[in-house]
Formats: structure tokens, C-alpha cells, sequence
């Protein structure tokens, strides 16, 4: 492109485009009457730029760095592009400030939700060991109860066939001999015989027989005391009863005859008989049994002669008391006796 004389244009540099539009119009005008004034001017704006320090136009690409204009142009430029940097910038920040937030709240949404099911566990478990433990205790309660019942049904079995087969010795009056001495009757024995009705036999058996004189009825104070003569050690001697047999006591009851004689009709004087039997059975554990016995003695069936047979008849009765065995003999009626 041809340089335009500085000459032939005004230039005024506070508004160079317009002196460019003025010199561009009239060189033109010969050559290219038929372009549009307007679209060459907006172009050449775009195009050209003047500089006043050459005092020419030059593209916009030639014009060095160092132009004011041309400074305050990409200044503007550069304002713009980080003006929409910062504005991108903020765009994203935002969007990050809402992601973020939305990320804490499904966090905590997921949290509350595994909490909820962790507390869901744990009442499940809890309810499970509670159920386990009730379970076992029940268990263990019926085992108890299933135990004891079979406890209880061995001992009832165990203690029915005890009662059933046990030793059990019961007393008996036995007929009553005349004592005699040169050629007279001098007393009569009376003997209590122990009988095992049973099906075992005893173990450490021992009895022990007394009698004693009363008149009128068996006073209510009478203490049923052992008693023994001057010759006796005062010691019970064991011994041993078979099943379904019977023994005499070894301690006889010898009541003189003119004792005897008083009790005679109208029988205000009696004989009191009494005395025990203590003994265990063969089975292991069980109680010593005690059996008790009291008879009245009210005089002989008929008198006593010469012609009188060896075995007499007399009138005997139960006392109202000391009648019992094991068990009864606890009654009030029945005391034990420190002398065994």
C-alpha cells in the first residue's frame, strides 16, 4: 500500500480514525466507486491503526508493544479474559460448595441410616440372647425339675420296697410258768416274746422288760424307767433276729408268789409290764427302729393247787400308753427313755 502524504490530510491524533476515513474516501473515489464508504471504514478501523510516531497507518499486527493504545486494548482484553476467569472461577467454586454439600448431607443421611441398623443389630442380638438365655433357663429348670422328680420317684420306690422287706419286730406275751422250789410253788415267770414278721433280718438288736406293782389304774406320772436287780451289768446285749422267727427275752419277769396273790379279785393291786426292743435293718442309711410295749396284769384265771399244770391263764390288758413303734413312740404318751 502507498504512504499518504502527511500534506494532503489532516491528522489530528485525538481522533485519527476520522482523518483515515477522510484520506481513504477521497483516494478512493476514482478507483472503486462502487464499495460501500461505510464497510470499508468499519474494516479499516479493524485493520489499520495510526501511529504518531512514524505518522503513517499500520496494521494492527505491525504496531509495537510499546503503543498506548494498543497497551490499553489488551489491557481491556486482559481484564475481560480474567474478569470471565474469575467469573468461571466462582462458577466452579460455587458448584463445589454445593457438591461438597450435598456430599456432607448424603453422609450424614448415610450415617443415620447405618446407626439405625446398627441399632436394629443390636436389639436383635439383644432380644435373641435374652430369648437364648430364657431358653436355657428353662432348660435347665426342667432338667432340675426332671431330676428331682426322678429323685423323688427312686426314693418312693427305694423307700416302699425298704418298708416291705425292712426287719420288723413286734412284742408278744408268752404263757406264764409256775416257779417252784421243795416241792411248792413259789412264783410265776412271766416272758414277753420278740417275734421278726419281716422278710430281712435284724441288726444290733437289743430289748430290755421290766414290771412293777401298782394299785388302781397306770398313774399319770409313771416314767416307764428301766430297771435292773442287783446282780445285772445294766448293759443291753445285743443280738440277732432271722426273718419270720422269734426269741424269748432274756431278762424274765419272776413275780413271787404272794405277790401275786394280792391282785387277786377284787383286783385293786395289778402288775405293770413294759419295755422296748431297739434294732436296725439290713439296708444301707436307714433309722434305728424302736418297738414299745405295756401290759396290766390283773390276776391269774383260776387258783393255784397242787394239781395246777405248769402253764397257768391270767388276765392281761394293754396299757393306755407305751404301745407304738418308731415313728408313734414319738408321741407324748410315749417318751423315750435315757436308759437304752
Amino acid at each position: 500500500m502507498d504512504a499518504i502524504p502527511l500534506d494532503s490530510v489532516r491528522i489530528s491524533t485525538r481522533t485519527p480514525i476520522r482523518g483515515v476515513r477522510k484520506s481513504m474516501a477521497s483516494s478512493n473515489q476514482t478507483d472503486h466507486h462502487n464499495i460501500d464508504l461505510a464497510h470499508h471504514i468499519r474494516e479499516a478501523d479493524s485493520l489499520y491503526s495510526f501511529n504518531p510516531k512514524t505518522g503513517i497507518f499500520e496494521p494492527q499486527a505491525s504496531r509495537s508493544k510499546g503503543d498506548p493504545d494498543l497497551s490499553n486494548d489488551r489491557s481491556e482484553r486482559k481484564y475481560k479474559r480474567e474478569g470471565a476467569q474469575s467469573d468461571r472461577l466462582n462458577d466452579a467454586q460455587k458448584w463445589m460448595s454445593i457438591i461438597s454439600g450435598l456430599v456432607s448431607c448424603a453422609t450424614l443421611v448415610l450415617l443415620y441410616v447405618t446407626l439405625q441398623y446398627a441399632r436394629l443389630q443390636w436389639k436383635e442380638m439383644n432380644d435373641a440372647n435374652k430369648a437364648a438365655a430364657k431358653a436355657l433357663e428353662e432348660t435347665k429348670s426342667a432338667n432340675t425339675s426332671t431330676s428331682e422328680d426322678a429323685l423323688r420317684s427312686y426314693k418312693l420306690s427305694r423307700e416302699s420296697v425298704e418298708d416291705v422287706q425292712r426287719a420288723f419286730v413286734s412284742p408278744m406275751v408268752a404263757p406264764a410258768y409256775l416257779v417252784g422250789q421243795d416241792g411248792k410253788t413259789r412264783a410265776i415267770q412271766f416272758s414277753i416274746r420278740w417275734e421278726n414278721t419281716g422278710l430281712t433280718p435284724t441288726r444290733y438288736l437289743t430289748t430290755h422288760s421290766n414290771f412293777q406293782a401298782i394299785f388302781g389304774t397306770l398313774p399319770d406320772n409313771f416314767d416307764f424307767t428301766d430297771q435292773w436287780s442287783g446282780l445285772e451289768s445294766k448293759v443291753n446285749q445285743s443280738t440277732f433276729l432271722a426273718p419270720r422267727q422269734y426269741l424269748t427275752a432274756s431278762r424274765p419277769l419272776i413275780i413271787p408268789i404272794a405277790q401275786l396273790e394280792t391282785i387277786t379279785p377284787p383286783h385293786t393291786q395289778k402288775f405293770v409290764i413294759w419295755g422296748w426292743a431297739r434294732y436296725y435293718d439290713v439296708f444301707p442309711n436307714t433309722r434305728r427302729h424302736l418297738s414299745e410295749y405295756c401290759y396290766l396284769v390283773s390276776g391269774q384265771r383260776e387258783p393255784i393247787t397242787p394239781t395246777s399244770t405248769n402253764q397257768i391263764g391270767y388276765f392281761i390288758e394293754n396299757c393306755d400308753r407305751h404301745n407304738c413303734a418308731d415313728q408313734e413312740c414319738n408321741d407324748s404318751k410315749s417318751p423315750t427313755h435315757s436308759h437304752r
